[in-house]
């Protein structure tokens, strides 16, 4: 018996220890593989009428049931720079403070000059965050 509780109380504090992997941002793939991310800090999602609503903070997303094809956890805003490369739109790219970094003539162009870092980038009306590693 005696033994028996030793082995539960090991168990207990190595089990303890472990932590579970926390994610940033909740990622959802659409049937035309356009991805939409939603921070998790104070997700909530609820499920009406065929249609998918996240909120989180001042955030919302709503997407049809019928056009979700894939929902991931990740650690970036789930905009993958390699899709976006090919563009042939003027980028702005901004550091993490707000400062305006450069302007390029395409994606390309940007992507061949940013550093390991974090950026916010400015295409066609669109911007995003991204991660350099």
């Amino acid at each position: 018996m005696r033994k028996a509780v030793m082995i539960l109380a090991v168990m207990l504090a190595f089990c303890g220890r472990l932590g579970a992997q926390t994610y940033d941002y909740l990622t959802f793939q659409t049937s035309d593989g356009a991805l939409h991310s939603i921070k998790t800090s104070g997700l909530v999602i609820t499920f009406s009428d065929g249609q998918m609503k996240a909120t989180a903070g001042s955030e919302n997303l709503s997407l049809s049931l019928t056009e979700l094809t894939k929902m991931y956890f990740s650690d970036t805003n789930g905009v993958d720079m390699a899709e976006m490369t090919g563009s042939k739109e003027p980028v702005v790219v901004y550091g993490t403070d707000g400062r305006q970094l450069g302007s390029y003539q395409d994606m390309d162009a940007a992507r061949a000059s940013l550093k390991r870092g974090a950026y916010v980038l400015k295409t066609g009306g669109k911007t995003v965050k991204i991660a350099v590693r």
